[in-house]
């Protein structure tokens, strides 16, 4: 089968899990016999650039986030419109796909991708964060419906718009009859937004085992959080459960691995100064993906704090899978992988109290954190491999061929 992938970022090029995990189902189904040929935005690189089967050639506004109100930013529009529909003309031609797979087409437009249901080319989606809740407020579409253009523009834009298809500028309404959700929790959301998805499949994220091996728990003591240093990650709350645990737990440290937000960084280290604990607490910056292993063996607790509503975490899954104690919050699809007192504990976001709680438990009850580290690793061997995900995903690819 010959599989087209279109994603806004592509490793080494990326933000999170989401283009981490295109790019393992992507191997998983290279490996599998499929020949598959990658699309991703110029994201990381200064100019169109073809590496192997990976094109980053479509221009995106990851980065350009300037409303669209007048006629320079409408040209700007046009001419990214303009140029991704012709990329995705050609690479459809050269490639010739069964079926077009769309990962995260935030910033690079979908109206390029409708262009496939004008050669009958069927259409899936993987949907790992909200974007299909919110996908008509991105500029492609605001190009198109007018949003972006003040009133009394509309009639000379209509006038415009036969220009643009004259020219070869198109667009085509998406389709989501083949979605596929990483969580139940994102196809509800979908659901109750009116997005008729009631037929989707679910096919939860998975992680490789092998990878990401089971290592029992020595004496918890060793914390730590993964993530991008954002206010909605709650890692605030974690440090200010660790100044609450008190000083029988003086020796408890904490270790914060990823980048993001300086301003929020420091509030954190005022967080630990306040505490008095800010000698605990250790930044260690963005970690390789290669490195999380030896990261999550040299730990004993994995907390996830996270506010939002999480659509379904791949390093929690990691973690789970090296024999951690997981203490998180419940939002999102959380509580479709832990449950509280079984495979991990869970608590009330944003309350420091209720984290510090659950923390004083696993530290002063070795066994519970053990039996705790040793379920979750059967939770993901169980239902959670990325074996069993590309598995499904393959399978259901094929399918939609041999329906179109």
């Amino acid at each position: 089968m010959r599989l087209l992938v279109v994603s806004n970022y592509y490793p080494p090029h990326h933000i999170g899990g989401y283009e981490l995990g295109c790019r393992d189902i992507v191997e998983r189904l290279r490996r599998a016999g499929h020949e598959i040929t990658v699309l991703t935005s110029q994201e990381g690189v200064p100019r169109p650039t073809r590496t192997d089967y990976v094109w980053r050639w479509l221009t995106s506004d990851l980065r350009r986030r300037v409303p669209m109100i007048g006629i320079s930013e409408a040209i700007r529009a046009a001419a990214d419109e303009l140029w991704n529909q012709w990329v995705f003309r050609i690479i459809c031609r050269r490639c010739r796909p069964d079926v077009v797979y769309v990962w995260n087409p935030v910033g690079i437009s979908l109206s390029a991708i409708g262009n496939a249901y004008r050669s009958n080319i069927p259409v899936a989606y993987l949907v790992s964060d909200h974007w299909l809740t919110t996908w008509q407020k991105q500029p492609g579409y605001r190009f198109w419906s007018h949003q972006s253009q003040p009133r009394y523009m509309r009639p000379l834009w209509s006038a415009a718009r036969l220009f643009f298809k004259a020219i070869g500028l198109s667009y085509w309404e998406p389709r989501f009859t083949h979605v596929h959700f990483v969580s139940q929790f994102l196809k509800d959301e979908a659901l109750s937004s009116g997005i008729a998805v009631r037929d989707a499949a679910v096919f939860h994220w998975g992680v490789d085992p092998e990878v990401f091996p089971f290592q029992p728990l020595t004496a918890p003591g060793r914390v730590l959080c993964c993530g991008q240093l954002e206010p909605w990650k709650g890692f605030h709350t974690v440090v200010q459960a660790l100044s609450l645990l008190g000083p029988a737990h003086r020796n408890v440290t904490l270790t914060i691995a990823g980048s993001g937000s300086t301003t929020y960084v420091n509030e954190l280290r005022q967080l630990a100064r306040d505490g008095g604990i800010e000698d605990r607490i250790h930044f260690i910056g963005r970690v390789d993906r290669g490195a999380l292993r030896d990261i999550y063996h040299q730990h004993d607790i994995f907390v996830f704090p996270s506010v939002w509503d999480e659509p379904f975490s791949i390093a929690l899954l990691e973690a789970m899978s090296t024999g951690r104690a997981v203490v998180a919050t419940v939002t999102g699809g959380t509580p479709e992988i832990v449950r509280h007192d079984w495979n991990g504990l869970t608590f009330e976001k944003e309350n420091a109290v209720d984290c510090a709680t659950q923390l004083r438990r696993l530290l002063e009850q070795p066994t519970l954190a053990n039996a705790i580290g040793a379920r979750a690793r059967a939770t993901i061997e169980g239902a959670f491999t990325l074996h069993r995900m590309a598995q499904r995903i393959e399978l259901d690819l094929i399918r939609i061929h041999e329906d179109a």
